[in-house]
């Protein structure tokens, strides 16, 4: 299956995550690309949606193949193999993490200002466009849980076997769509797959966000009337 864009990812996921949702509190998207695929798990599913960043670490050689990947809260997720295996030196391989910390940091309080993320106790639904080796996903995971969440179900578009094998022992359960056996790249089973901007982010938690204030309100005027 080659989807559309990342919103038609989006919609066959969540038809697959029906079953989730009397107990879901929360579709988290890591950002960009993953953003917008959960905004309409969050809309069809009609719970919040927040956003987390977080960067791979690669080299400029390669930028597609990540050796690891930093969140939030200085979280951190290497592949020591990889990092062995291209001789990366220690000090390199930290000042590179502090950068992409910054850089996290950065990106969060523009997307979020300096609000936390509350999922203790929560069910998180936790959302990519897609996963290569599952570093960055692996690191989300590891977010969750340290801050708190009760269960964690990974909701990925596309991903190969192996990487899906490497996850599923971590959360609840995973929702995937395609595994193909030969794996290129994410892109390709996108017919549309054009890099997202910190606006289109913004934009997708904004609307989100006032979809959810319209329902409580809508709520809230349906118990006060009385027949």
């Amino acid at each position: 299956m080659v989807f559309r864009d990342r919103n038609h990812a989006g919609e066959l996921l969540a038809q697959q995550l029906l079953r989730y949702r009397p107990e879901s509190d929360i579709v988290i998207g890591l950002a960009r690309g993953g953003i917008a695929v959960a905004a309409p798990i969050a809309r069809l599913l009609d719970i919040p949606l927040d956003v987390l960043v977080v960067k791979k670490l690669t080299l400029a050689q390669n930028p597609e193949y990540a050796i690891g990947a930093v969140t939030a809260g200085g979280l951190r997720s290497i592949r020591r193999s990889a990092v062995q295996e291209l001789g990366i030196s220690r000090d390199a391989l930290e000042e590179t993490i502090r950068t992409l910390s910054r850089d996290v940091d950065r990106l969060m309080m523009v997307y979020r200002g300096s609000k936390t993320i509350d999922i203790h106790g929560k069910t998180v639904i936790l959302v990519d466009d897609g996963i290569a080796t599952g570093a960055t996903f692996t690191v989300a995971i590891r977010f969750c849980k340290r801050n708190g969440a009760k269960a964690v179900i990974a909701v990925i578009p596309v991903a190969p076997p192996m990487s899906v094998m490497r996850i599923r022992p971590l959360v609840m359960d995973v929702v995937v769509l395609e595994t193909p056996d030969t794996f290129t790249s994410v892109g390709r089973q996108y017919e549309r797959f054009g890099q997202l901007t910190d606006s289109d982010v913004m934009a997708l938690l904004t609307n989100e966000a006032h979809r959810q204030r319209e329902v409580k309100t809508i709520v809230c005027i349906t118990e006060g009337v009385t027949t």
